[in-house]
């Protein structure tokens, strides 16, 4: 018995030592023969699959402590010619570590590392709409068994003993990865460069990885910049993927920097949904535009678009994103909003969105107000404008896309202006915007109305109608800094065109029309019914206790005026003031507020009203007075308003010409009356003498004669009146 043991002994010392003698010199073959001979062959069984590369560095494996293989340089082109110029990417060195222990315990297969060195990736999209990377692609398709990709595998049993191989990688480092993009279709340029990843603990059972990403990005034609991306990343299975505690950081230029944080959910099975919750941190926009090289002008405010941050909660499903909440700062306007954008392909994106802002100074984005040099000599009135900027607009962007965006502000100031209580439609059409207030209130009134602008791309028609109710003209006036002495409130309609290819042409062209009407208005300057007693009184010698308002009123009144670049012009104006009926029109230059308004008073129902002061004659009170009233708003006073003698003088002159022509008319008709009778008695009298000279029948014919004769005189005298 014990030598049967001894024999089974010595049996498997000797099966241990050859085993040990096969796995040493299979070590020793590995460690110590050549790899390069696997090069061809490699090369020969990718290129049978389409994939035409060419090992040009060395290849070298490893057994112990890990097995592994590392590679130079492998270079991809997309045809067996190798064209240098047409090669599609390459790797400087290429490192493959493999843990085998853990593959023949665990059934495990698990990469300690991978380490890539300067990859390379040329992808360009032709004029036709193909890659350069077709032929790969087309080679992947054709091994995959066509488009669809195979179907995955059962799931084992929970009960079965057997367990799937697992795999996973504990860290994968690419240095110097560089990437160029072109795309001949939209002349886009896209380069990354100097650029590394870090993956860690990559698998596939739904624990999570690390990723790191920084990278130059490129997009021409802008300058690089530099681009950081962090994540933790999880696949759990079904298509469902999460990135968490994500931030994407970039810097452009010292002032130009933004950094996104958020979480990310991806579902591609089924159909691809996403739900994403993101942040970005205040950043400024003045610094970005000025990096993208876009020339700002200059803006009233220092501090406008300067600070910029918003944060949103979205979400996308059936090729619709939909925005839960957003709420986003520029300056000091805060910006909430929700809504629907529908993303269907081939189609603009048509949106549905509602907008609500606090307050918006849209005064701080205008260039500033220049202000008068002393020091500088003042232009002739006579200089010729400087030239306006005919660039025609470019409203292409409002044709690509489409629907409704509700706007609501509390407060929107331009020109110093405020509109409060804004609620307004902008719907978007390709070739028609359309903005409608449905209320908004300004100067303590209600505004309502609509604005169209049809765009084209060289002829634009804007055209407007809006409604004013109960708007504070006092408030109005002086906040426009024309007039102060003028309170009440007042009823408006105005409509307005203008037709243009550029914004001075729009501006240039515009023309409106306003009609407005008032039940009552008071005019503080001065109390007329006061200034007329006090001129009567000085005239009689008497004087009077009366306590007077310290204004005067203007009840009933109507205006029809119209306004273009070069001025105001009032086609009528009517009103009571102070119980005189007033009609008037004339022209009103907003630039140098000076007006010139001719007007007819009637002082019938005024001098009826009065109590304390003597009474106008009574033909005084039955005719229209005309009056011219001309000057400025600033130096506007008493004296404002004069009789104006030119049509006064024409007055009297036309009912001079009128009395003069009756007069003359009954004269002339006296004259001829006369000279018919005279003519009658003269005709029977010659008549009577030739009958008695020459016989019935001569007198008959001489009388024919004489007739004529007298008509044809007559003729002469008249002619030389």
């Amino acid at each position: 018995m014990s030598y049967i043991a001894g024999r089974l002994l010595k049996i498997s010392l000797a099966l241990v030592a050859f085993v040990l003698l096969c796995a040493s010199a299979l070590a020793i073959f590995l460690l110590t023969s050549n790899a390069n001979f696997l090069k061809p062959k490699l090369e020969k069984t990718l290129a049978s699959r389409g994939l035409f590369t060419e090992i040009v560095g060395d290849l070298n494996w490893s057994v112990y402590p890990v097995a592994g293989v590392k590679s130079g340089e492998i270079q991809l082109f997309p045809s067996a010619a190798h064209v240098d110029t047409e090669k599609l990417a390459s790797v400087d060195a290429f490192n493959l570590q493999l843990d085998l222990l853990a593959l023949i315990r665990a059934r495990e297969l698990r990469v300690n590392a991978v380490f890539i060195q300067n990859p390379k990736v040329n992808f360009h999209i032709g004029k036709n709409g193909e890659s350069n990377w077709q032929p790969v692609l087309d080679a992947f398709t054709r091994d995959t068994g066509g488009s669809e990709l195979p179907a995955e595998p059962e799931q084992a049993s929970n009960n079965s003993d057997e367990s799937d191989t697992q795999i996973a990688i504990e860290r994968i480092r690419v240095n110097d990865f560089e990437l160029a993009y072109t795309n001949a279709v939209n002349n886009s340029n896209i380069k990354l460069s100097k650029t590394d990843i870090q993956l860690d603990a990559i698998n596939l059972n739904g624990q999570p990885m690390q990723i790191a990403v920084n990278s130059e990005l490129t997009l021409a034609p802008y300058p690089p910049i530099r681009i950081g991306f962090e994540s933790t990343i999880t696949h759990a299975g079904d298509g469902a993927i999460t990135l968490a505690s994500t931030s994407l950081d970039a810097t452009a230029t010292e002032d130009a920097r933004a950094r996104i944080n958020g979480n990310i959910a991806v579902i591609t099975s089924p159909a691809l949904e996403a739900k994403a919750t993101i942040q970005l941190d205040e950043l400024n926009p003045a610094a970005w535009l000025e990096w993208m090289k876009v020339a700002l002008p200059e803006m009233s405010s220092s501090s406008a678009l300067t600070k910029f941050a918003a944060n949103a909660n979205i979400q996308y499903r059936a090729e619709q994103l939909e925005i839960a909440h957003l709420s986003a700062t520029l300056d000091k306007t805060k910006l909430d909003a929700k809504g629907t954008v529908s993303l269907q392909p081939e189609l603009p994106p048509k949106l549905q969105l509602a907008l609500a802002i606090d307050q918006l100074n849209l005064d701080h984005y205008l260039p500033p107000v220049p202000q008068p040099d002393q020091s500088s000599p003042t232009p002739p009135e006579n200089a010729e404008p400087q030239p306006a900027d005919n660039t025609p607009l470019d409203l292409d962007a409002l044709n690509s896309i489409s629907g409704i965006i509700n706007l609501r502000a509390q407060k929107v100031t331009l020109l110093e202006q405020d509109l409060t209580s804004l609620d307004s439609d902008l719907t978007l059409k390709p070739g028609v915007t359309t903005v409608a207030v449905k209320k908004g209130t300004v100067y303590d009134g209600s505004l309502s109305g609509t604005a169209k602008l049809k765009h084209a791309h060289t002829n634009n028609q804007l055209t407007s109608e809006f409604s004013l109710s109960r708007l504070d003209v006092g408030l109005a006036l002086s906040s426009l800094e024309l007039y102060d002495q003028l309170k009440g409130t007042m009823n408006a309609q105005i409509t307005g065109e203008t037709q243009g290819g550029s914004a001075a042409a729009l501006t240039e062209g515009f023309k409106a029309h306003l009609t407005a009407q008032s039940e009552l208005l008071t005019f503080e300057a001065v109390n007329l019914e006061q200034v007329y007693c006090d001129a009567i009184s000085k005239l009689d010698n008497s004087t009077t206790d009366k306590t007077w308002e310290p204004y005067t009123t203007i009840s009933a009144l109507t205006a029809d005026i119209d306004y273009t670049s070069a001025g105001i012009t009032i086609n009528n104006l009517a009103a009571r003031v102070q119980g005189i009926q007033t009609d008037a029109m004339g022209t009103f230059n907003p630039t140098t507020k000076h007006f010139v308004i001719p007007a007819n008073l009637a002082f019938a129902d005024f001098t009826a009203a009065q109590k304390s002061c003597p009474l106008l004659n009574a033909k005084w009170r039955s005719q229209r007075i005309p009056v011219i009233c001309e000057g400025s708003l600033d130096t506007i006073g008493k004296d404002v308003c004069t009789l104006d003698f030119k049509r006064l003088s024409d007055k009297w002159e036309d009912k001079f010409k009128t009395e003069t022509k009756k007069a003359s008319d009954k004269v002339e008709e006296r004259y001829k009356e006369s000279r018919e009778d005279a003519k009658d008695k003269v005709d029977e009298r010659a008549k009577d003498l030739l009958e008695n000279l020459v016989g019935e029948e001569k007198s008959k014919e001489l009388g024919d004669k004489l007739e004529d004769g007298f008509k044809n005189l007559l003729k002469r005298k008249k002619s030389e009146k």
